[in-house]
């Protein structure tokens, strides 16, 4: 069975070869013809009307690059390019020489939006992480397609005419055509999937505008658009340079039109041996961006070379020339070319097309039209040669500062454009503030779902004003009992007179529980709860009602310490579990004296099974140990960790978070010091969350840590694929457990452990999106950690989302069931126990 990897690379590859093959005909024929009725300096000028051409064409496209099936698209392309070369060679045929001009700009312009069509296709499809090891295979088909139409072409000038082959070029076309038509078939949905939107190919100075203003807005663009421009304006300042010195060697069409083939043929053989053994281990060590720098500094080089050589006609600036474009040629089409396409995998689909076309159908014409005026109107001399020579550094500098904006912009994407786009309860309040829009507050208050009503009782009391304040009291008796003690809750914040009157009111009025449990604690929250009314509910037998009743007198000064002591006692001691629950919340909001202190550990000892089964036990408890600062107690906690089910182990991180905000990290780098197994992520987890600074030797040991962690999530692959072929339900719950609960697990941990030891700042924005279901972390995640790999734990979780693309070993039974015995995943030690009873039954 043919893998959907293999198929996916075995299309682009093909479709890239006829491509590539297409381009070298098309570029041959036409330089050739060129340069065989003009001078090399006809083909400088030749760069301007390329950019003109490409500008124009970039220009349409914009407006239906992004909205319709690329794959369509560029078999509409192909037909129309076609019947463009048909015509040049009609023309050829009646020696209209002066058709050789505008076909050097057609072979190129479609040239360029050949590559764009193909790699946007291939963005559509697949994402940056799967890009780093397909991209490369995939170029080196278009290096093979290119080295053996070079080697091709010698031999078929001999047997024609150049000019013949212009009809040549068709048949790769034709090939590349029916490929793309079976792409479009086999990956329909990644195409549809992509390309919505109001479907208007309309250009006006307005969409034009608007798709430019993406690239300006985009820094991550803007730093590539500039990279890109300096590349391209050092490419054409060497390509003019290039065909002088071939110009002053040769002089008929046919013998360049045989030297170019064998250069493009030994050239294209250097960059298929780095693209075929090279180039992919070597992008997915360094990464997209590092890749990126490989090219500026081949660049550098060679133009280094050129300035200490100076310019001069001999051979040996000829092979130096000429060396100069191979190295160039190898790490473009090597490095640049597929780490430059698989960047704008990373893109959002409905900013990718626009994006390419801003950067390819602007920035290139512009570095074309530069190119093209510097060798116009500056001559070669000491200092022109220098200037270029710093262009070069320069290109490489900015590719460098490429890195800080790939990442921002990665975490711009996965966060939605939250930061930017959220809007303020305050500047929300403002709207509102309105006849108008109190009066549409005031019906969503009487009609709305308890969700709108919330967020409306919210504008009400931050607007603040007699009439918002109004609007929630009027009525208030006719509303839901939720939206009633939400009411209590929040008003409590507002300055309003009334407030105060109105909360005694529904004091004395409602029976709603919730309802005066709320309202005690607001009329505490303003500081007018008066101890007469309130005293009564210390008897209460509602738990929230009692608890909120003991805080508020006591910090109100009217119990004392005993009294507070007796009153919790009774309720931690009482038969009722949900009063027990209230008696350590109410512990865990005064002060805790010594008493209290023994009645919360003796609590523990009387009730600990208790307390571990019980959510809110479980909770209060956690607040309680926080109240006291209690380390010690803390730690025994920690012991109960594995056998908690997953909501109570995420209470006990919020409660270890809160820990370290009360009373320090340090606390929690204790705690960790002395925790082993799965309760160590959370204690890691917690002091993640604090921001802490760690010291050297805390950072060794939670890099320690981390290797570990990456080794159990090894061995949780293993002991899926062991798992793999098994029918047995039981199993098959098993493994699932284990893909969906174990590796979660360690993956959690390994990303909380990064984000310990990160100094950037970036990964914190998106730890809560970072995760698919399966467990497996997002593209653009893992492309921040490839990028920021500045420790061994960003390094471990670029390999981690490698995991499962290797085989896996099978793992003996009895070395699986060990393994499940001391999983992290107490789901998977159950499964496993009861697998074992039964089996001993």
């Amino acid at each position: 069975m043919i893998s959907k990897t293999f198929r996916y690379r075995a299309d682009f590859f093909f479709l890239l070869f006829f491509t590539f093959a297409a381009a070298i005909v098309g570029d041959n024929a036409t330089e050739a013809l060129i340069l065989s009725q003009y001078s090399s300096a006809q083909i400088s000028k030749m760069f301007s009307v390329n950019a003109i051409i490409l500008f124009l064409f970039s220009l349409f496209s914009m407006g239906i690059v992004d909205r319709f099936n690329r794959a369509k698209l560029y078999q509409a392309f192909i037909v129309l390019y076609g019947i463009v070369i048909v015509g040049a060679w009609i023309a050829a045929q009646n020696a209209l020489s002066w058709i050789y001009l505008p076909l050097f700009s057609i072979a190129y312009s479609g040239k360029i939006f050949s590559f764009f069509f193909v790699w946007t296709m291939a963005n559509d499809i697949t994402d940056a992480r799967q890009g780093l090891r397909d991209f490369p295979i995939i170029a080196s088909g278009g290096t093979l397609g290119a080295i053996l139409t070079t080697f091709l072409i010698p031999t078929v000038v001999s047997a024609v005419s150049t000019s013949q082959l212009l009809l040549i070029w068709l048949l790769p076309l034709i090939c590349a055509f029916f490929i793309a038509g079976s792409i479009r078939k086999r990956y329909a949905s990644s195409f549809t999937r992509v390309h919505v939107g109001k479907r208007s190919i309309a250009i006006s100075p307005k969409t034009l505008g608007e798709n430019l203003l993406v690239l300006a807005k985009e820094p991550l663009l803007r730093g590539m658009a500039i990279t890109y421009f300096l590349i391209f304006f050092l490419l054409f300042n060497q390509q003019f340079l290039f065909y002088s010195v071939v110009k002053e060697k040769l002089w008929n069409a046919d013998d360049i039109s045989r030297f170019l083939g064998y250069f493009t043929g030994i050239s294209m053989s250097v960059t298929f041996v780095i693209q075929l053994f090279i180039a992919a281990p070597v992008t997915r060590k360094l990464g997209v961006i590092r890749t990126l720098y490989l090219l500026p500094v081949a660049m550098t080089i060679a133009f280094v070379s050129i300035f200490i050589g100076g310019i001069s006609w001999t051979w040996a600036f000829f092979y130096v020339v000429i060396l100069g474009v191979v190295l160039r040629i190898a790490f473009f089409d090597s490095f640049f070319s597929p780490s430059y396409q698989n960047f704008f995998s990373s893109l959002p689909a409905h900013l990718r097309g626009n994006s390419k076309l801003a950067i390819d159908g602007i920035v290139k014409p512009v570095a074309m039209i530069g190119s093209t005026l510097w060798i116009a109107f500056i001559p070669q001399t000491f200092w022109s040669r220098l200037v270029l020579c710093f262009a070069a550094v320069y290109a490489l500098v900015t590719v460098i500062r490429l890195k800080k904006r790939y990442i921002s912009t990665l975490v711009k994407y996965l966060t939605g454009y939250r930061n930017n786009s959220a809007m303020s309860i305050s500047q929300e309040a403002h709207l509102f503030n309105t006849r108008e829009g109190l009066e549409q507050l005031e019906k969503v208050l009487r009609e709305g779902i308890y969700e709108i009503q919330r967020f409306a009782v919210d504008l009400c009391v931050t607007i603040d004003s007699p009439k918002s304040i109004a609007l929630l009291i009027n009525r208030f008796y006719e509303r839901n009992g939720e939206i009633q003690a939400y009411v209590t809750t929040v008003i409590s914040k507002s300055n309003q007179p009334e407030v105060v009157p109105f909360l005694y009111d529904v004091l004395r009025l409602t029976p709603h529980p919730r309802v005066v449990a709320n309202t005690i604690w607001s009329l505490g929250e303003m500081g007018h709860a008066d101890t007469q009314r309130v005293i009564p509910y210390l008897k209460s037998e509602t738990p929230r009602i009692r608890g909120n009743a003991i805080v508020v007198l006591a910090k109100r000064g009217d119990l004392s310490s005993d009294e507070q002591e007796l009153l919790i006692r009774a309720m931690l001691f009482h038969p009722n579990e949900n009063i027990r629950a209230a008696g350590l919340w109410a512990a865990s909001q005064v002060e805790i004296t010594r008493e209290l202190r023994a009645d919360i550990l003796q609590f523990w000892k009387t009730s600990h099974l208790k307390i571990v089964r019980n959510i809110f036990l479980w909770r209060q408890y956690l607040a309680a140990i926080n109240a006291m600062g209690d380390q010690m107690m803390l730690e025994k906690l920690t012991r109960f960790y594995g056998e908690l089910d997953e909501l109570k182990q995420q209470v006990f991180r919020e409660g270890l978070i809160k820990f370290g905000r009360t009373h320090g990290v340090e606390s929690l780098v204790l705690l960790e010091n002395s925790v082993e197994g799965a309760v160590q992520g959370a204690v890691v987890e917690a002091i993640a969350e604090s921001e802490a600074q760690l010291s050297p030797d805390q950072i060794e040991r939670v890099t320690l840590f981390a290797e570990k962690e990456y080794e159990r999530a090894v061995e949780a692959f293993d002991m899926i694929t062991s798992l793999h072929l098994e029918t047995d339900p039981l199993l098959t719950l098993l493994r699932d457990t284990i893909r969906e609960q174990e590796l979660f697990l360690h993956l959690k941990n390994l990303f909380y452990l990064a984000l310990l030891l990160d100094r950037s700042g970036k990964l914190r924005n998106v730890q809560t999106n970072f995760i698919h279901d399966d467990g497996t972390l997002y593209p653009q995640v893992v492309e921040i950690f490839d990028t920021i790999r500045s420790n061994r734990v960003n390094q471990l979780l670029v390999a981690y989302s490698e995991i499962g693309r290797v085989p896996r070993r099978k793992l003996p039974r009895p070395v699986l069931l060990r393994h499940c015995k001391v999983s992290g995943s107490k789901l998977v030690r159950d499964i496993v126990q009861y697998l074992q009873e039964k089996n001993h039954e």
